[in-house]
């Protein structure tokens, strides 16, 4: 049974810690790109075809 054990001693550990790696430019961009868009999908019951619609988000 796997359960968390409640201590009061700080957390040590022997193995390297990982570290939070900065983003890259590309992911910026898109990120920018997502946060400043509203994506919605339009599906076609009779052909069952999907449509993308992007537009941007007003400010």
């Amino acid at each position: 049974m796997n359960y968390a054990y409640p201590t009061d001693n700080t957390y040590v550990t022997h193995q390297k810690s990982l570290k939070k790696t900065p983003l890259s430019a590309e992911a910026k961009e898109r990120r920018a790109y997502i946060r400043s868009h509203k994506f919605a999908v339009d599906i076609d019951a009779k052909t069952q075809r999907c449509t993308l619609i992007v537009t941007e988000k007003r400010s």
